[in-house]
Parts: C-alpha cells; sequence; structure tokens
C-alpha cells in the first residue's frame, strides 16, 4: 500500500507557491470544519455588513495560514514541518467535528496525563478514517511530491510580495468589519479553542509554561524573618482575605462537559 502511494505521488511536481496556496486555504477550511459549523450557527447575516464579515472570515483563516507556509515552506525541514501539522491538525479536527471537544490547555493536560486505555478509547473505525483521508494521505503526497523553487532571490521577493498582499486585504476587511469582529470575538470566547492550529499550539505552550511554574523549588525569601511588634502599645490586627473565584462556564452544574462539581451535584 505504501509503496503504491508512493508511486501514485513521485512523479507529481508542483511549483511552491501553488503548493502554499493549496496548504493555506485547506488548513483554512477542511482541517477548520468545527469553526465553520459554529460561525454558521453563531452568525446572522442580516445586512450587508454582516455579508461582508461573512466573506471575510474566509480570508482570516487563510492568510495566517499563507503566512506560516512561506516562512516554513523551504527545502529539507518544510515537508517535515508541514506533515506535522497535517497529522496532529487531522486528529484535533476530528476530536472537534466529531466529539465537541474545545482544544484548550486543559486538554491538552488530559492529553499528557490520560493514561494508555483513556488514549486507547478515543481510536475509532470513523476516526481512523477521518484521520487517513484528512491527514495521512496529504502527509504522504507532501512528503513525495517534488516542490519546485525559484532562484533564492526570486522566490523571497514573490513571498514577501504575497505576504504584504495578503495583510493588505486583511487589513482592508479589518477596517470594513472590525466592529463585528469585536463583537464576535466579544459574544463568542470559545471559537478561539476551535481555530487549528493555533488552539494546540498556544495551549501546548501554555501547559508547559504552567508545568514549569508547578514544578518550580520551594525558596526561603528570608531565613532570619521575625515578628517585631510596633513599639506602640496598641494592638495591631491583621485581616487576610483569602479567596478563590471559579467562572460560571466551567461548572458543570451548569452544562460544563468536565465534573468540576462532584460534591455539590449530590
Amino acid at each position: 500500500m505504501r509503496k503504491m502511494l508512493e508511486k501514485l505521488f513521485s512523479g507529481i511536481s508542483i511549483k511552491s507557491f501553488w503548493l502554499i496556496l493549496g496548504l493555506s486555504v485547506y488548513f483554512g477550511t477542511v482541517l477548520n470544519l468545527s469553526f465553520w459549523r459554529f460561525a454558521y450557527y453563531h452568525i446572522e447575516v442580516t445586512d450587508f455588513r454582516m455579508v461582508v464579515f461573512a466573506v471575510s472570515l474566509f480570508f482570516f483563516m487563510t492568510v495566517p495560514f499563507f503566512i506560516l507556509f512561506n516562512l516554513i515552506i523551504v527545502p529539507y525541514v518544510g515537508k517535515f514541518l508541514t506533515v506535522f501539522f497535517l497529522l496532529v491538525s487531522s486528529a484535533t479536527n476530528y476530536l472537534m467535528v466529531n466529539l465537541g471537544v474545545y482544544i484548550d490547555t486543559d486538554m491538552v493536560r488530559n492529553a499528557f496525563e490520560t493514561n494508555a486505555r483513556e488514549a486507547f478509547d478515543l481510536i475509532t473505525l470513523p476516526g481512523m478514517v477521518w484521520v487517513l483521508v484528512t491527514g495521512i494521505l496529504p502527509a504522504i503526497f507532501m512528503m513525495t511530491a517534488k516542490i519546485k523553487y525559484d532562484s533564492a532571490g526570486r522566490e523571497i521577493l514573490k513571498r514577501m510580495a504575497g505576504i504584504v498582499l495578503s495583510l493588505m486585504i486583511i487589513g482592508g476587511f479589518a477596517l470594513t468589519s472590525y466592529k463585528e469582529y469585536a463583537a464576535f470575538g466579544r459574544n463568542n470566547r470559545e471559537a478561539r479553542k476551535l481555530l487549528n492550529t493555533i488552539n494546540y499550539t498556544y495551549s501546548t505552550v501554555r501547559y508547559f509554561q504552567l508545568q514549569a511554574l508547578a514544578n518550580r523549588e520551594f525558596k526561603t525569601l528570608d531565613e532570619n524573618a521575625s515578628l517585631v511588634p510596633f513599639e506602640d502599645p496598641a494592638v495591631t490586627v491583621l485581616v487576610f482575605v483569602v479567596g478563590e473565584t471559579a467562572r460560571a462556564a466551567n461548572f458543570s452544574l451548569l452544562g460544563y462537559e468536565r465534573k468540576t462539581n462532584p460534591l455539590l451535584e449530590k
């Protein structure tokens, strides 16, 4: 099977620009199906401004990938980085679309700290087919196809021009639809957790940051600290107010998927 696929794709060559453009559209659409489903149910197209906003979402979803792949699609390393993003994004896309998962720091922590039995429970036939079609096959194409580059100077100029043009398009839509984006982001904060590949990249970095803070060595700031009363005879009273806050959105009593209030539910 592997040799057949390699033989099928090995004769294909593609110019770097078209590969970058195709990957950008693929990641921005197919590998972000969960976000597009969310947008479909949460955006009401009631006037022309909302039409412009809805159309601009396509550019806001693809342009960041266009910039990313312009930076990483280079000889020797570009293929391996792209394959990594393809495989991971395919798996997270399946989890978000079919299991209703939001990828955040807690979800990444669950992935790192889960046991083998729980991990294998997530491996299903539909999931394997999904990852095969949307992740593995594109990855094989990526590894076996020949990427045609221009000369170094011409390649750099073309990519810089493409990035500048992309930013101009995004800037134009931002000027016309900034109010709609502000409202959508303010009212749908959970949407950012559906943005593949930003969600798992940010959440993974954040997870390791928190782990580094949790594993810090305890240090005594002052070995000779002592309690010295004030010289005046008046009694000194210190009041410590210790509290803890919790977001209502993270309460299982209010519908959160994880059991965060097991005692209160009794």
